[in-house]
């Protein structure tokens, strides 16, 4: 069991409600972070690893607290837009595919029938579960984990064909009960 796993850092911006429990009279102002790791516990959101600028160190960090500036650029999108599902488990992998980062990346957010552009920054993996989900830095700021049939690299057009995903299972030799 793994739930917790390194990414490439971030820096970033976290709404400082979110350091001291939603407390409201916190809304509304922001503070420095680094981010560093994602936890994935089943059935949950996929979170943030956090460290502020005085050392310390958050966990459990929703998507919607974070964004790559200390400005606010619309659309703003909700967690649920943001997040494709729950994590299915809490065995992951990151990677980092060199041919995909820092590159463009279109995303589409069918909830509201929406493209943002935005940077590829790494790729989040459930290996048990055939899910997989790519860390994006989108133009308005804000960070999403999206599956790649929501996702157009490199400048491909904003159009989806009708593909499937592909659910077969590839053996060699003889298969061990």
């Amino acid at each position: 069991m793994l739930i917790h796993a390194s990414i490439p850092v971030i820096r970033a911006w976290i709404g400082r409600e979110y350091l001291y429990d939603m407390a409201p009279e916190h809304v509304g102002a922001s503070d420095r972070c680094t981010v560093f790791g994602v936890s994935s516990y089943a059935g949950h959101a996929l979170t943030f690893q956090v460290l502020v600028a005085d050392g310390s160190m958050f966990s459990y960090i929703p998507f919607a607290a974070l964004r790559a500036r200390d400005v606010t650029c619309a659309p703003w999108l909700s967690m649920r837009d943001l997040l494709y599902r729950n994590c299915p488990s809490e065995r992951i992998a990151v990677t980092e595919y060199e041919f995909l980062r820092g590159g463009h990346v279109d995303c589409f957010f069918r909830g509201r029938d929406l493209w943002l552009g935005g940077e590829y920054l790494c790729t989040i993996d459930w290996p048990g579960d055939n899910e997989q989900v790519h860390l994006v830095r989108l133009d308005t700021g804000q960070f999403a984990a999206l599956p790649q049939h929501k996702l157009k690299f490199h400048g491909g057009e904003r159009a989806f064909k009708p593909y499937r995903k592909l659910r077969q299972e590839w053996r060699v030799g003889r298969v061990l009960r």
